[in-house]
């Protein structure tokens, strides 16, 4: 039951909205509003009259209140219909007929078991080919004078007996007027039944079958198009698309440049891309010098300069090195030998210090390729010893708080020890105290 408002509660045409400050009644408002009720005079919003969309639901009768089922809705045919359509319709290798012939069975199966759900509450048990029951009913209804008993089908509907739909389940036909205006003739038959794609074309209803621009034959049709006729070259860069769909479907069906009609809708998702193609390679010729000068300075190799430079033995360490011995500093004092001084050039890298000997506060610098080799190593062995956390120091064994003794099940649990307290050898001891250690049994819990 509606409430009236009263004259005083109604807009006006001056007023405007509180917060934007915008006229209520303007020219935006009036379209959303016209959109509304269109949608609500077309059954979008609303229930049709005499169509009744809601019904209860079978399982209300275990409810205390009653429950309803709306037969409309995208979670009903997201849920019932695309989820369960993608496992009957074939993945790969098939034909447009296939499909369209495995659409049919499934909305044959699934508006038969939906239906009969629906009307009597009760999961659908029979088989799914209506015309052997219309046959059979049809013949019965013949018989009717000669059979004692015959046949009685309560609660089939025959379909033979209504108007068939004009609606079409799968690839529709062309609109005659969208027809017209694409400058596309009508199928026919004996005319165009052999060519390429026939049954697509029957199926649209035209003489030439329509499929997006995919074809070699068709990117270079689109392409001229676009460099000479002006229904596709414009000033303001838009093609005029009534007039470039008739130019099109033209060229399909009296210069037969191609074998496949074109939409408006098609045309114009293929000039999207075809026009971002263009821009790509416009961007790549405008740029071709400085990728060219790019790429010919990355194709040239560079020097890297060498870190370590080895140096050059002097004829007494190539002496020293064929004897397999290290060559003596210049102060006397015997060198220590390292495990490093390995192989040819062990003797050979051995250099003097070009420190004092007479100061031991400055430390002797590397000066061959081996020393700074063996003075990187040490270097990073000591900052890896270095880094590495302290050590967590390991906890003692656990032991039993009566009997002290490891092997002990009282560890766990000081009623599990049955050994004797080592203090005062009595069994019915407590032991001594966890948290005093060093006091006896007699003096750990006063």
């Amino acid at each position: 039951m509606g409430v009236a408002a009263t004259p005083s509660s109604c807009p006006s045409p001056g007023d405007s909205d509180a917060t934007t400050k915008a006229p209520l009644f303007n020219a935006n408002n009036w379209k959303v509003s016209k959109n509304i009720l269109d949608l609500v005079y077309h059954g979008y919003v609303s229930d049709p009259p005499g169509v009744p969309l809601y019904g209860v639901h079978p399982d209300s009768e275990i409810s205390v209140l009653p429950v309803y089922r709306c037969f409309r809705g995208t979670n009903r045919t997201e849920g019932a219909v695309h989820t369960h359509l993608r496992s009957h319709l074939p993945s790969s290798g098939t034909s447009i007929r296939h499909v369209e012939a495995a659409l049919d069975d499934f909305t044959l199966i699934h508006n038969i078991t939906n239906g009969a759900y629906n009307r009597t509450g009760r999961r659908y048990r029979g088989h799914f080919s209506p015309w052997i029951i219309n046959e059979l009913q049809d013949l019965s209804i013949s018989l009717r004078e000669v059979l004692t008993e015959p046949c009685e089908f309560p609660g089939h509907v025959n379909g033979t007996y209504y108007t068939p739909t004009s609606e079409h389940i799968g690839i529709l036909p062309v609109p005659p007027a969208t027809r017209a205006d694409g400058g596309m003739h009508a199928y026919s038959p004996s005319m165009d039944g052999r060519q390429k794609h026939h049954h697509l074309a029957m199926l649209q209803g035209v003489s030439k079958a329509i499929l997006p621009v995919h074809t070699d034959q068709e990117r270079e049709l689109f392409h001229a198009l676009m460099q000479a006729h002006p229904a596709f070259s414009t000033p303001n860069g838009e093609p005029n698309w009534k007039e470039g769909v008739r130019v099109w479907n033209r060229c399909v069906t009296v210069q037969v440049l191609t074998d496949l009609c074109q939409l408006i809708e098609q045309l114009r998702a293929y000039h999207a891309h075809w026009s971002n193609n263009s821009k790509i390679k416009a961007t790549l010729s405008r740029t071709k010098a400085e990728c060219e000068c790019l790429r010919a300075l990355l194709a040239v190799p560079v020097e890297h300069p060498a870190i370590l430079t080895r140096q050059r033995d002097n004829p007494a360490n190539s002496i020293a090195a064929e004897h397999g011995l290290r060559a003596p500093a210049n102060d006397g004092s015997t060198s220590r030998s390292s495990p490093m001084d390995i192989g040819d050039n062990a003797a050979g890298n051995a250099a003097p210090s070009s420190s004092s000997p007479g100061d031991p506060l400055t430390p002797a610098q590397p000066s061959t390729v081996r020393e700074v080799m063996e003075t990187m190593s040490r270097k990073r062995v000591a900052d890896t010893y270095s880094a590495r956390e302290p050590a967590k120091p390991r906890r003692r064994p656990r032991t039993c708080a009566k009997c002290t003794s490891k092997d002990c099940k009282g560890k766990k649990v000081r009623s599990l020890c049955k050994n004797d307290c080592p203090d005062c050898g009595k069994g019915e001891c407590q032991g001594r105290n966890s948290r005093r250690p060093g006091k006896k049994c007699w003096e750990a819990w006063d």
